[in-house]
């Protein structure tokens, strides 16, 4: 896919006299947009020194709050602040196995059988084990779940968007893009499509770049998995262990803005969000 030039909004006066303009679109310039953490938001993050407590949501979908592990068997703490220019990110540590967890049962980040977006701010250097960006139970062969990461276990620098509904039926789109893993900022979008293909389609976006297409099974389901249980909850940082209070795949990166639409994006909306997003968190 070649990308057209990004739209300029948000123009505004500069004391000279000039206009600056943000490129493409703010997160709350799409429909449908349920969940937005912002660790760089001081009015939706609280510390305790520069460990994060909670992040809450500045999306339209409801309360559905980040918090720590709480009390577990893997030794799993909060996740951290970081400053990194000019920018908060929420810091994550394999070696202190750090992660964040939505809060509860809630109930906000469920994305049933609809079509949805779930997008990544992040900085790496990591090419081994997990980098996991976003991940709701996925831990094993029969739990339905959805989630973006790096499973570099499966090759170096590989980049998914996974489903899985509550039949075992998987939706994977993959595709291995080594300069990711470079410090630098990066964006990455998983989209479910139900209107697309024969059954639906899935994609993921790799710096506003369709790398990868899947289309989904036939009668595919919910995403969701409601049994219970801590590992079982959405989290940044890490996955379950398939054990209540148990935690794995802990990951090293610096997350940014953690986004979840009730909807499809298309090609040219994932190319304004990521623009945005990148002249925020500092991106070229």
């Amino acid at each position: 896919m070649v990308r057209p030039l990004a739209k300029l909004t948000m123009a505004f006066n500069r004391p000279d006299g000039a206009i600056d303009a943000v490129p493409g679109k703010a997160p709350d310039e799409f429909n449908n947009l349920d969940i937005w953490w912002d660790p760089d938001d001081d009015d939706e993050v609280t510390l305790t020194g520069s460990t994060i407590d909670q992040i809450t949501n500045k999306g339209d979908g409801g309360a559905c709050t980040l918090i720590g592990p709480g009390s577990n068997t893997a030794g799993a703490v909060e996740a951290t602040r970081s400053l990194a220019d000019g920018v908060n990110w929420a810091s994550f540590d394999t070696a202190t196995k750090q992660i964040l967890r939505v809060q509860g049962t809630n109930t906000v980040w469920r994305r049933g059988t609809s079509n949805f977006t779930v997008v990544a701010v992040f900085r790496s250097t990591q090419s081994s084990g997990f980098t996991t960006f976003f991940n709701h139970a996925l831990v094993s062969g029969t739990t339905a779940g959805f989630g973006i990461y790096a499973p570099h276990t499966v090759a170096s620098y590989t980049n998914r968007f996974i489903m899985r509904d509550s039949t075992a039926q998987n939706a994977i789109a993959d595709s291995v893009v080594s300069g990711l893993y470079d410090g630098n900022t990066h964006t990455i979008v998983g989209v479910r499509n139900n209107s697309a293909g024969a059954n639906g389609e899935s994609y993921l976006y790799l710096d506003a770049v369709k790398k990868a297409t899947t289309s989904l099974p036939s009668f595919f389901g919910t995403v969701d998995d409601t049994a219970g249980g801590a590992w079982r909850d959405p989290m940044i940082g890490g996955r379950g262990a398939g054990g209540t209070t148990t935690y794995q795949n802990f990951s090293s990166h610096l997350a940014g803005d953690v986004v979840i639409y009730g909807q499809a994006f298309s090609d040219q909306d994932v190319i304004d969000l990521h623009d945005w997003l990148m002249n925020k968190w500092g991106g070229s």
